[in-house]
């Protein structure tokens, strides 16, 4: 699923208005109604896409993949003792790495159902479904959110002991799956001592990084989306499945618009897609990474990846903050001089400036890629 980033700003909505007489307030007039111009052709084009082009993502059982695999990830075997986040970044490719400090963890050995079942007193922001797609994602605070709909509704808050939890994990129940994705101080205190050292993974950029914890059953899948950070996955139990396509196939995979509340996901189940409704999802290029424990893989920002647990699935993630995310974050919070004096418009403005900026930022890292020889 295009399980979002935590820890992280919330762009906060700037509705102060100062005037400062009579004269200023006439010259604004004119600007206003330009803006409010703007913004409603702005929602409406907006709208009409999203009626047009942005057909709802249909749930089917698995079946047949029709996108294009080049080859598998790229392995490098590395010594405990050898930092990697820069060098893997440097790639601007996703990489596995076996032998890493993480195989020193005490979790490295010791996450397992039966050690986190006793562990684990209670765990909030648990996922439940009636079938194995955790995805696509809805948030509610994006723009669009009254002219759109969640497609796969599912339990975002379930509460349970941590024998609970694997209880249902381990009954294999065809017909409700359990997934966790959370920080992992929710797990309680002692589980940051379980990864220590865990400094190189957040070494790209250790102010702005948080730490999780992915907990599945057999099969079930986070929908494919990307991220604007960099992202280090410690595979500590089981096994799991990563399907990544290069943000330069953005448009064969169908992303949701920037403003729509399943924004940096894609509008198709690649599970089993709907080629008529999306039929371009069958030129896109992928590479795979089966991860077993030990592995860590390297996915660098802006590029998509669709992941499925093949068996019991314990992992954890670091989210670093990249040079887009920043930038992107500090477009958001920058002042547009147009928008002074403007009420509720100046939000809706500063979205539509900045998804054109976000645009070029794509465009740049596309051009940046390595090309990746499978």
């Amino acid at each position: 699923m295009s399980t979002r980033r935590r820890n992280t700003k919330r762009a906060a909505e700037d509705t102060s208005f100062t005037a400062s007489g009579r004269g200023k307030r006439e010259n604004l007039f004119p600007r206003r109604m330009f803006a409010i111009a703007l913004a409603i052709a702005g929602t409406v084009g907006m709208f009409v896409y999203i009626r047009l082009f942005s057909p709802p993502c249909a749930m089917f059982e698995p079946g047949s993949v029709p996108y294009i695999v080049d080859g598998q990830v790229e392995v490098l075997q590395w010594t405990p003792d050898m930092p990697f986040a820069e060098t893997v970044a440097a790639t601007e490719k996703p990489v596995v790495l076996k032998n890493t400090i993480a195989d020193t963890w005490r979790a490295r050995k010791s996450w397992k159902p039966w050690y986190l079942k006793k562990k684990i007193k209670r765990l909030s922001g648990i996922y439940e479904n009636v079938n194995r797609w955790f995805g696509p994602y809805y948030d509610i605070r994006r723009p669009l959110v009254s002219v759109t709909q969640p497609v796969n509704f599912y339990e975002t808050n379930r509460s349970m002991t941590g024998s609970e939890l694997f209880q249902r994990i381990l009954s294999q129940d065809s017909n409700r799956f359990v997934y966790f994705s959370g920080e992992i101080e929710r797990l309680g205190d002692w589980a940051l001592d379980d990864i220590t050292p865990f400094n190189e993974l957040l070494a790209l950029n250790p102010h702005s990084s948080s730490i999780n914890v992915w907990i599945g059953q057999p099969h079930v899948i986070a929908h494919c989306h990307y991220d604007g950070y960099h992202n280090m996955y410690v595979q500590l139990y089981g096994k799991k499945k990563f399907t990544l396509f290069r943000p330069s196939q953005w448009s064969n995979l169908y992303p949701y618009p920037f403003l729509h509340p399943s924004h940096a996901q894609s509008q198709a189940n690649l599970s089993d897609v709907d080629v008529e409704r999306f039929p371009r999802v069958q030129q896109a290029h992928a590479v795979e990474a089966v991860l077993i424990p030990g592995d860590v893989l390297y996915i660098p920002p802006l590029w998509f990846h669709h992941v499925e647990a093949l068996e019991v699935s314990i992992s954890v993630n670091v989210w670093t903050d990249s040079v887009q995310s920043v930038e992107v974050q500090e477009m958001y919070e920058a002042d547009i001089p147009i928008l002074d004096g403007i009420l509720a418009e100046k939000q809706e403005l500063r979205v539509l400036v900045m998804v054109s900026l976000i645009k070029r930022l794509i465009d740049e890292t596309n051009k940046r890629q390595v090309r990746f020889s499978p």
